[in-house]
């Protein structure tokens, strides 16, 4: 069974309940921990656990993001996730604007959908330049091929066949 993989948004009361349940769940994995302070020293429950303050800072890209976030930020972050094609799951606790939420959340996923804008999958693949732009080689560590892409600096997307943007990634010498 593959496991979905998850990121924890934010890390007060809500995210560390939500760290627990995903400890828990035998079909979930724990890719990482989004707060604006990752730079700060963390909780001990967070050791060994990659706190990043972008999610396009993990290792491992995300299917589902727990927004354990203010009310406040809530519908602007779930924009910024769907918009990834990470899926997202939160806390929203005012209840008299769900239907709201979800409606501004449905349109911008379908302009996205409507206009067949994708993102280039990059990490872990070949480097291939017609699609991404390499900004830095790192020798290859152990079990990475040679010339394969390790890291990712800035998402590429693109229409159908046409390129918007070219990955910006890292490349294993």
């Amino acid at each position: 069974m593959e496991k979905t993989k998850v990121v924890i948004v934010g890390y007060g009361n809500i995210g560390h309940y939500a760290l627990q349940a995903v400890e828990a769940a035998e079909d979930m994995e724990l890719v990482g921990v989004v707060r604006h302070n990752a730079g700060a020293q963390q909780p001990k429950e967070l050791a060994g656990i990659p706190v990043v303050d972008d999610v396009d800072k993990l290792p491992v890209k995300p299917q589902v993001a727990l927004l354990c976030l203010p009310t406040r930020s809530v519908e602007e972050n779930a924009k910024l996730y769907l918009a990834k094609g990470i899926n997202t799951v939160d806390s929203f606790d005012i209840h008299t604007q769900i239907w709201e939420l979800h409606c501004a959340l449905d349109k911008a996923a379908k302009a996205l959908e409507t206009l067949h804008i994708t993102e280039i999958e990059a990490l872990n693949q070949p480097f291939d330049p017609n699609f991404m732009n390499a900004v830095q080689q790192v020798p290859a560590a152990e079990g990475q091929e040679s010339g394969s892409v390790v890291q990712v600096f800035q998402k590429g997307y693109k229409i159908g066949d046409k390129i918007i943007r070219h990955a910006m990634v890292v490349v294993a010498e």
